[in-house]
């Protein structure tokens, strides 16, 4: 199912500190750490629980989890969606529309 609701679901569902935790981001004091996608020796990568994402102050990448995994994979926001989804068995993009919709969608 392709729809803004699966990558809607997905944002609500997971945390940023889960999907950084999942990927080895050590967040530290003030939600900070290393920010994995530039090399610093300084903290510039910050997590922000209440609105469940993610900024870079050094490289400027920010966003959702799904920002975070398509970054971390080098992949497009769908393929980040369908990863997660599959990675914590979601469900959302196994998806079979009934024989009505598909031929709705054949006319």
């Amino acid at each position: 199912m392709l729809t803004a609701n699966a990558f809607d679901t997905i944002k609500e569902t997971l945390n940023i500190s889960d999907i950084t935790a999942f990927y080895g981001v050590e967040v530290k004091r003030g939600n900070q750490a290393l920010c994995p996608f530039h090399n610093e020796k300084t903290p510039s990568f910050t997590i922000f629980p209440k609105t469940n994402s993610f900024k870079c102050f050094g490289c400027g990448i920010g966003g959702s989890v799904i920002d975070f995994v398509m970054h971390m994979n080098g992949t497009d926001a769908l393929e980040a969606a369908k990863m997660i989804d599959n990675g914590y068995n979601l469900g959302l993009f196994n998806y079979e529309p009934s024989q009505e919709e598909r031929n709705q969608l054949s006319e």
